[in-house]
């Protein structure tokens, strides 16, 4: 039986996790929609290096609106 994490580092899955950081959604309601603990998915983050760049891949966008905004 594979791994939930496995699960997530599909290309789908990934992209979904992407999407989630691009709308604006925190590590701890990302954790809620993969279907985990905030404390497993944080774990995951720091684990899985393609978990970690989507969501920096997500976030990419909103950190640029902020850093203009000031």
């Amino acid at each position: 039986m594979a791994k939930k994490y496995e699960d997530w580092l599909t290309k789908d899955g990934l992209l979904r996790i992407e999407g989630w950081a691009r709308d604006g959604l925190s590590l701890s309601q990302i954790a809620h929609n993969v279907g985990v603990a905030d404390s497993t998915f944080r774990k995951w983050r720091d684990e899985h290096e393609a978990i970690s760049a989507a969501i920096k891949r997500g976030n990419a966008p909103v950190d640029l609106e902020v850093e203009n905004a000031m």
